[in-house]
């Protein structure tokens, strides 16, 4: 059995253009993690709905997100559908997967990562960490910040 857990970091990036971006990203391996948490941790990853919307949902307690769930969002279903199936990617023990939301400015990138996180970020047992992608410089730190 492998021992890694996908991972998903969703962020705007505003110097890349066009659609939704992927590549996959190699993190520090975590620290040992006892086989029936990595089990439970896998089976939540593994029940990740990719034909529906799930309800918004309380975070795991490790998640660092700062903004808070927006009642008001609506539409983009189908750019919530993509998301999750590009980091599902049809495996549920990939290294890592990103999933990159572009565009031009003021075309709610950010709003639908939120979105995202509070209505998906509950299949993610070791938790949802936000990253603002705004300086590219400062974003090495405030990953480093995250562990």
């Amino acid at each position: 059995m492998k021992s890694l857990i996908q991972t998903g970091v969703i962020g705007d990036y505003s110097h890349v253009e066009g659609g939704i971006h992927y590549s996959n990203y190699k993190i520090p391996m975590a620290p040992k993690i006892a086989p029936e948490e990595l089990n439970r941790a896998l089976n939540k990853l593994e029940s990740l709905p990719t034909d529906r919307i799930p309800e918004i949902s309380t975070l795991p307690s490790s998640s660092r997100m700062p903004f808070s769930p927006n009642y008001l969002f609506v539409g983009r279903q189908q750019d919530l559908i993509r998301i999750v199936k590009a980091l599902k990617g049809g495996q549920t023990s990939a290294v890592s997967q990103i999933v990159a939301v572009t565009g031009i400015g003021g075309v709610d990138k950010t709003q639908l990562a939120c979105e995202f996180v509070h209505r998906y970020g509950q299949y993610f047992a070791g938790g949802v960490y936000w990253l603002n992608f705004e300086d590219p410089k400062a974003v090495p730190a405030r990953a480093n910040a995250l562990v």
